[in-house]
Formats: structure tokens, sequence, C-alpha cells
């Protein structure tokens, strides 16, 4: 599960500018994390995967809206 800081969510912080963008971040269990994009999932990932860092998860908003969007 995520933790909080300050009262600042570690999810929220990883999505950084993202945020503003109509990206969100759920946790489904304790296993997953969920990325959505206008309630579109795009990612559903294991929270114990070390590759999931807030960089991949920039990356991965990124790489939804060019492909999708053609932002």
């Amino acid at each position: 599960m995520a933790t909080y800081s300050n009262y600042k969510s570690v999810l929220a912080a990883a999505l950084d500018k993202y945020a503003w963008q109509g990206f969100g971040l759920k946790e489904e269990s304790d296993d997953f994390l969920i990325l959505y994009h206008d309630r579109e999932e795009i990612l559903r990932a294991r929270q114990n995967n070390a590759n999931l860092t807030p960089a991949f998860i920039q990356c991965e908003c990124e790489s939804h809206l060019t492909m999708c969007h053609g932002v």
C-alpha cells in the first residue's frame, strides 16, 4: 500500500504534472497499482515490481498522451 507523508500521497507525487491532465493512480489491493486516464485503465502493475518508479509512471503517462491523443 502507498505511504503518506505530510498529507501528500506518494501516488499523487508519482503522477506529478500528469495529475492535472486527467491521470490517476489507484491501489486495487496490496499487490496491484492501476494507472488511469479519464477513467480508462492504461496500466496494471504489481506494486513489488522494482521498475514501478515515479519516472516509469510518468513515462507511461507521456507515452499514452503521445500515442492515443497526439499530444
